[in-house]
């Protein structure tokens, strides 16, 4: 949601005559630039429904770790036109994820950094970890695209280890998501487009995991149902 409002206009006159004309005059002129810096600032923490999608369940219990850089993931970016804007999308990650999970693997568990260990996921019961991370994430405004809508991405890095802690692959995916700039303010826009670009790399997330070829590879290092087979029931 919208913080702060994008930038507006401010007059401050400053004060003459007298031998403290000086003085008034550079506090106004401070004040008047600490107002433009605020006013020309947005932090907008995104927020909202995201639907998780339907898929075939994969036989698997794993630990998923949210590393601190997931959880509190924000962006920065400054733009000549528009300000300095925040976008803090970690949490709704965080909300997201835990229900894609949930529907996606037969069993899940948050573990934390120490539980990163063949002792600690043996020990948990589990057939590896899985440790999710946002390693991009963009927007384009209509000011900067020339086009009538609000546009955001984000790309995401699924590592996965194994029962001994050792890295079997990594996956990266991206999704995307706009929104049309008549219907929304800048804030809500951005908001509602990033809320469909996670939806969009949730969606892709659930349907192409199980046709990796390091996660076909690692079912059957399981002797768990074939991944062809996974792929079949999501048709």
């Amino acid at each position: 949601m919208d913080k702060l409002s994008t930038c507006g206009s401010h007059q401050v006159k400053p004060s003459s005559g007298g031998k403290n004309a000086l003085v008034s005059r550079l506090s106004a002129v401070f004040l008047m630039s600490v107002l433009l810096l605020s006013a020309c600032s947005k932090t907008v923490v995104i927020q909202g429904s995201v639907p998780t999608p339907l898929v075939a369940q994969i036989p698997l219990r794993l630990g998923i770790y949210y590393s601190d850089s997931f959880k509190n993931f924000s962006y920065e970016e400054s733009l000549k036109s528009e300000g300095n804007w925040t976008i803090e999308l970690g949490q709704q990650n965080v909300l997201f994820f835990r229900e894609l999970f949930t529907t996606l693997f037969l069993k899940v568990i948050e573990v934390d950094e120490e539980q990163l260990s063949a002792e600690a996921i043996q020990a948990l019961e589990l057939d590896g970890v899985l440790i999710p991370e946002i390693e991009e994430y963009g927007f384009l405004t209509p000011g900067i695209s020339g086009l009538k809508f609000y546009s955001a991405s984000v790309k995401y890095n699924l590592r996965l280890l194994n029962r001994q802690a050792a890295v079997t692959g990594e996956w990266h995916v991206v999704g995307y998501g706009k929104s049309e700039g008549g219907t929304f303010q800048g804030g809500e826009a951005v908001n509602s487009a990033t809320l469909l670009a996670i939806r969009d790399g949730g969606a892709r997330i659930a349907i192409d995991f199980p046709r990796q070829a390091f996660v076909k590879a690692f079912l059957a290092s399981l002797d768990v149902v074939s991944a062809q087979e996974l792929i079949s029931d999501q048709h």
